[in-house]
């Protein structure tokens, strides 16, 4: 009895991978290591722009959740 190599959370009797992770294995043969690796950076990993986008998504509902619209009134009379 064995855990898996990739994971390291599944446990396994006659393989070094269980099956979700020997199904990403057979991806990767397919795509190439590479190619898969750029597409999960553009795909799950948030670039910076993103990242600011979404905390700033956040703040506006906490804002929002309070009922204190005067950071909006700040920000609308700056930007006039």
């Amino acid at each position: 009895m064995f855990t898996c190599y990739l994971c390291e959370k599944e446990t396994v009797y006659t393989r070094y991978f269980c099956s979700d992770c020997n199904e990403l294995k057979r991806i990767l043969a397919v795509y190439g290591a590479s190619e898969c690796k750029d597409i999960l950076r553009r795909v799950c990993i948030r670039g910076e722009e993103q990242r600011n986008y979404k905390i700033s998504a956040e703040l506006k509902k906490e804002i929002e959740s309070r009922g204190d619209e005067t950071y909006f009134k700040k920000k609308k009379s700056n930007s006039v």
